[in-house]
């Protein structure tokens, strides 16, 4: 093969490599594919009960945390991810901004706003990355 390329297509993917004499392929960063919603809603499913239900209660009924079943408080998208950012003052809601990623977040709000008596729209970590 004598300065020629060669073009392979790898899997489902779709990387395609490039291999020639004298030529050097610049390297291949492919993004991270953004979830779908019904995968947040699944994820957060998880998370919901493992942080949040403690206090919420598992149907969002509320107990030491107030009710968010069937709430408005959930229908501002920004708003549910800036109070997992901060919690509250009193300390009863932990403060997520460290120790969750964008996508945990944006998973327990798909979740918390899609169930629970709550029918509204998802929340993307994209979302969440621009109010970090």
């Amino acid at each position: 093969m004598s300065g020629g390329v060669v073009v392979q297509f790898l899997g489902a993917v779709g990387v395609v490599v490039a291999v020639g004499l004298g030529c050097a392929a610049a390297p291949v960063q492919l993004a991270q594919a953004t979830p779908d919603a019904a995968t947040l809603f699944r994820e957060g499913q998880a998370l919901y009960v493992s942080r949040c239900a403690t206090c919420h209660g598992l149907h969002g009924e509320g107990d030491y945390g107030p009710r968010i079943e069937a709430s408005t408080v959930v229908a501002d998208s920004q708003q549910i991810i800036m109070q997992m950012f901060v919690g509250t003052e009193d300390g009863m809601s932990p403060q997520f901004y460290r120790e969750l990623s964008d996508r945990e977040i944006a998973a327990t709000a798909t979740f918390v706003r899609g169930a629970l008596g709550n029918s509204f729209g998802p929340v993307f970590p994209n979302e969440v990355a621009g109010l970090r």
